[in-house]
Formats: structure tokens, C-alpha cells, sequence
């Protein structure tokens, strides 16, 4: 009961990651998993190298206390995966020339708040399929498709009852 009183209040920093600009557009998920946030995605429409001598693409992410930024991976081939330690609500995408920068350049390709995943949100009822009902006339039209089968059978089960009548006499003729 003790436990109780010392917990501190969860900040959710679990969300959906999304940064668009231009052709740009980057997307993922920040979710809380070992005492930290960790962070997944990809982006789409980056051009390599950026400029001359400028060819990383580093993600940050901004603390909600907005003192400081933390790198989480530098996006290579378009994915990104990373940690964040603390608190954030900012995501942003810089231009480095270096892939170790400890803060972000002045190049900011696209930057966007986190949005926090919404599970109050109900969800979508599924529709109810319901089974046209049986009728008559297509329990008729099955018996009709049965009988019509059946007419179609007794004319294949006569023809070879002739052909083995034909071959039965041509076989007692020869011996």
C-alpha cells in the first residue's frame, strides 16, 4: 500500500509518429517498453546526400520540458529505430553532415508533435451478415438440377450397356 503513494503519475509519450514536408514523409511508433520509449519506423522521399558533404539524416526527439533533444538513430536506406529515455512530444528529422551530431543542425527537413495513440476511440461495430432466406422455388430448382442430372446419367449408363452388348457379340462370333 505504501508502493502506492510513491509511484509517480505515467506520462504517455506513446504515439504515432508523423512528419510530412514536401516529398518527405516519415512514419512510426513510440511505444514504452524496458523503462524507456522505443521508437520504429520509416521514411519515404529522401534524397542522398542531401547536399555536399551534408548526407546523414539524424531523429530526434524534443522533451516535453523542451530543455533538450535527444538523437534516437540515424535513418539509413529509410528506417529508423531508436530509444528515448526521457519524455518527449516532439519528433524531428535534421540534414547532418555528421552521423554522431550530439545536438541537431539548423537543417530541419520535418518536424511534428507526437500524436498520442486514442483508445477511447469505440470501435467500428462489424456488420451483421444475414443469410438471404431459403425459398421454395430454389428447393425446386435444386430437384430440378437433380433430376436433370439424372437424365443425363441413364443415357451415359445405355450407351455402355450397348457397347458392351456389341462387344459381347462380336467376341461370341469370333470363337
Amino acid at each position: 500500500m505504501v508502493l502506492l503513494f510513491w509511484a509517480k503519475p505515467v506520462k504517455a509519450n506513446e504515439g504515432r509518429i508523423v512528419l510530412k514536408n514536401g516529398s518527405v514523409e516519415c512514419e512510426g511508433v513510440s511505444v514504452w517498453q524496458e523503462s524507456r520509449y522505443r521508437i520504429v519506423g520509416r521514411c519515404s522521399g529522401l534524397v542522398y546526400p542531401y547536399q555536399q558533404k551534408i548526407a546523414n539524416y539524424l531523429l530526434w526527439v524534443q522533451q516535453t520540458d523542451g530543455t533538450a533533444t535527444q538523437l534516437v538513430d540515424n535513418v539509413q536506406v529509410g528506417f529508423f529505430e531508436g530509444w528515448a529515455s526521457k519524455d518527449f512530444t516532439q519528433v524531428l528529422l535534421t540534414a547532418e553532415a555528421e552521423s554522431s551530431s550530439r545536438t541537431p543542425s539548423d537543417i530541419v527537413i520535418a518536424q511534428a508533435n507526437l500524436l498520442p495513440f486514442d483508445f477511447n476511440v469505440a470501435p467500428a461495430q462489424p456488420t451483421k451478415i444475414t443469410p438471404l432466406p431459403v425459398n421454395q422455388p430454389v428447393k425446386a430448382a435444386a430437384r430440378v438440377t437433380n433430376l436433370s442430372r439424372l437424365w443425363l446419367t441413364v443415357p451415359i449408363i445405355l450407351l455402355f450397356l450397348v457397347i458392351g452388348i456389341v462387344v459381347l457379340v462380336i467376341l461370341s462370333r469370333r470363337g
